[in-house]
């Protein structure tokens, strides 16, 4: 269950399968389909620009990854030190880094994570 990912010439990130059955949206049964669905969802991303938390946090980029990546600064009074980060170039830099396997398995296991966090804090409620 190999995925495969290819941009169309007009920026378009479409994943099939290897056998080449495309990827939909149902309900993932395993980590490594959740995974899937994940970086799916993230090369399919509406948001054009994300702050410099969420984008570090989504892409597993550090700081030292962000000075290399083009940003905005939103003028105006308030907006303090914001960064905004267009999701194509953090894409295309966390696809650099990482690599479209690498980043299935940091989004898989960061799933598990999240996963085994939720279950221990059911335990926890319905053990007090």
């Amino acid at each position: 269950n190999t995925i495969v990912a290819t941009q169309s010439k007009a920026g378009i990130i479409d994943l099939t399968r290897k056998e080449g059955t495309p990827v939909d949206n149902a309900a993932p049964e395993t980590p490594s389909q959740q995974a899937d669905l994940e970086f799916k969802r993230i090369c399919e991303r509406k948001q054009r620009y994300l702050r410099t938390a969420e984008a570090k946090r989504e892409y597993f980029l550090t700081s030292n990854d962000m000075h290399r990546i083009p940003h905005e600064k939103p003028g105006g009074w308030g907006s303090g030190r914001t960064k905004l980060y267009r999701t194509d170039d953090l894409l295309r830099y966390a696809l650099q880094k990482h690599g479209v396997s690498a980043l299935k398995k940091k989004m898989k296991s960061r799933l598990k994570r999240v996963a085994n966090k939720k279950r221990k804090e059911q335990q926890a409620r319905t053990a007090a």
